[in-house]
């Protein structure tokens, strides 16, 4: 893809310019599209680090989902995601709590402070989420070997309310998470 590359080599020179809303576009454009361009990544790691404070929850949320959809294990990154996702929790919508917790599941940072967090943010919102934000949230507690006993009461009313919803596949997911 000789326009991404393009796009790529442009953004990583010009990432200490931007703003954390673009930052986090950028970095979650680039992942949805599996386009892996290291040295953007880089740019924008250390462009976002220096912005933090600019993010909201949902930037926090796109710009982790961004990199550990590519894989990418940035420490100091979800180190200071972490930090500020824990300040905003309380703006994070449903599918931001699920997708930062799947996020920081998918490359194992488990921050035990974090996801309690999340937990106490989700579990007056369970009835709002979508069948993929309860599983995502159920599989990302099982992946960090999380038991938080309020949020899985919750989350088995969600499943049981949503059950109806799920695609087998959706049936076998829940399984695993529950294993």
């Amino acid at each position: 893809r000789p326009l991404m590359a393009v796009m790529a080599k442009s953004a990583a020179a010009r990432a200490s310019e931007l703003h954390g809303r673009h930052l986090s576009i950028i970095a979650w454009s680039f992942a949805t599209l599996l386009v892996l361009h290291p040295p953007l990544f880089e740019a924008l790691s250390s462009a976002s680090l220096c912005k933090l404070a600019d993010f909201d929850a949902q930037n926090l949320s796109n710009t982790a989902w961004a990199f550990a959809s590519v894989s990418i294990i940035d420490l100091p990154l979800f180190s200071a995601i972490s930090a500020r996702a824990i300040l905003q929790i309380c703006y994070f919508d449903m599918q931001g709590l699920a997708n930062i917790a799947w996020s920081f599941a998918k490359v194992a940072f488990v921050d035990v402070p974090l996801f309690n967090a999340i937990a106490a943010s989700a579990l007056p919102l369970i009835s709002e989420f979508a069948v993929l934000n309860l599983m995502n949230i159920a599989w990302s507690f099982a992946k960090c070997a999380l038991f938080h006993e309020p949020l899985l009461s919750v989350l088995s009313a969600g499943f049981r309310a949503k059950m109806a919803e799920f695609a087998p596949l959706d049936i076998s997911r829940t399984l695993w998470s529950e294993a």
